[in-house]
């Protein structure tokens, strides 16, 4: 008994250790304002606004963060800084307060009760706010993305003296390492033991679940990777959109701002501004790197999108089938080339691709070539191969080739450097290799290659290039 004693201690310390971060949390990152949304318990719970530098002249999208801290503390500040960048791209951002353990003494079932009325005041109050009522989302991480997720999953768990004419339910989630598994197999069971079944966003999808983008980092230990994989295949089923991203190496409460530089700040927000995009909340690229004042690639380097995610604009199609759709390039048909219309010789190209359908997948990116002969359907210079057995390999390049990086059924994140002789390649965030041989240096098309036999088919996101 004591040593169970002990491990729900440094659970609990686990959870509640990202407040170790708190001082950095708000640093410049203030709010516009707060507004009382939920009178309870001798309590008033504020939402704690950033608010668009100029006013939209149509209603703007919303999003209401709430914060971690195991159900038991935690602070509103969590989530500045990801207010603060999403309003600067046009979106009433909030961070709420709601009771916990420590601030309130109510158990979880009440800390979702004061989210769902978050979400119920926003929209309620959507045309003094200047907010459009159907595009809502939660956010939250760790216990506070339990609360964001039930949100918009469990039935139940409202305050009594609440307008249920209006809803409570977003129409997206954002979602940083949630806790959304609270089975006996979970996390928590043993505080929510009389309702898990209806208390656990897991066990509560619908068809009315909104769509949802998760982060998680592949050392988690609250959540496990098959909860968070049968998450994301029960909202497929439903043919919900749902993305998920498992970062490889860091663990749980990575996502802060201040942590490991802001690396994954820096990843979690430009997917979570590209998510929001796709669903056309908003508009332009990620501009993360600049919020952190960052570059990349050296003084003066200047990292552009090379897809808008509406059109093929900047490419030409060559021997094979292509389309934009959801906002990704999907090359259906063929064994031929998706090529930029301009020409690039030292670079940083960032991408995301995902093969569907077959078992076995052959697809690439060729760079530093100036034509594509008749007699076959693929250029003479370099490929970065995306064949399967082969992680990113360049052929003809000494130590250009590594195994085990891609995940074959999931989105796979790529940064491919080349400068002269010298080429690099990260996949997922790991360094796959660093060789050097290059001998062409001309300066030539990139495209995205696929052959496709089987009728499978190969998608390709977030296409960024910083000429070097």
């Amino acid at each position: 008994m004591k040593t169970k004693h002990t491990l729900l201690v440094l659970t609990g310390i686990a959870l509640l250790s990202s407040n170790a971060f708190s001082a950095k949390w708000d640093a410049g990152a203030k709010p516009s304002r707060t507004i009382t949304y939920k009178k309870v318990g001798g309590m008033e719970l504020k939402l704690h606004v950033f608010d668009p530098p100029a006013k939209a002249k149509k209603p703007m999208a919303a999003i209401v963060f709430f914060f971690g801290g195991g159900w038991s503390g935690g602070s509103p500040s969590q989530f500045y800084h990801q207010s603060k960048y999403l309003a600067r791209h046009g979106i009433v951002a909030m961070s709420a307060e709601y009771r916990t353990k420590g601030k309130g003494g109510v158990q979880p079932s009440e800390c979702v009760k004061d989210g769902k009325a978050a979400i119920r005041y926003v929209r309620k109050h959507a045309r003094e706010l200047g907010v459009d009522p159907n595009r809502i989302a939660s956010g939250g991480g760790s216990a506070g993305g339990h609360v964001a997720a039930a949100t918009g999953t469990v039935k139940g768990f409202e305050h009594k003296d609440e307008d249920m004419s209006v809803s409570s339910r977003p129409n997206a989630m954002v979602l940083f390492n949630p806790v959304y598994d609270n089975s006996p197999n979970g996390y928590g069971n043993s505080r929510v033991k009389d309702y898990w079944k209806e208390f656990s966003p897991l066990h509560n999808i619908d068809k009315d679940t909104p769509p949802a983008i998760v982060f998680f980092g592949s050392n988690e230990k609250l959540v496990k990777i098959p909860a968070m994989k049968e998450f994301k295949a029960k909202m497929e089923a439903l043919k919900i959109k749902s993305a998920l991203t498992i970062y490889d190496g860091p663990g749980h409460g990575f996502f802060n701002y201040g942590r490991d530089d802001n690396k994954w700040f820096l990843a979690t927000m430009t997917e979570t501004h590209n998510f929001l995009k796709a669903l056309g909340w908003i508009t332009g690229e990620a501009t993360v790197e600049a919020y952190l004042g960052k570059k990349s690639g050296g003084a003066g380097a200047k990292r552009v999108s090379l897809f808008d995610g509406k059109t093929l604009k900047g490419w030409d199609v060559i021997k094979c089938e292509a389309e934009v759709s959801d906002g990704d390039i999907l090359i259906t048909a063929g064994n031929g080339l998706v090529q930029s219309k301009n020409k690039y010789k030292d670079f940083i190209l960032e991408f995301d691709w995902k093969k569907l359908d077959e078992k076995f997948w052959d697809s690439g990116v060729y760079f530093r070539y100036t034509d594509v002969p008749k007699n076959r359907p693929w250029p003479p210079r370099y490929q970065a191969n995306l064949r399967k057995g082969m992680e990113g390999n360049v052929g003809g390049v000494k130590g250009a080739a590594s195994t085990g990086l891609i995940k074959p059924a999931e989105w796979n994140k790529f940064k491919l450097t080349v400068k002269g002789p010298n080429i690099e390649l990260e996949i997922n965030g790991k360094s796959a290799w660093k060789a050097t041989g290059l001998k062409f240096l001309e300066k030539g098309y990139i495209s995205l290659q696929a052959e496709v036999p089987g009728g499978g088919k190969h998608r390709f996101r977030n296409i960024f290039i910083t000429e070097l």
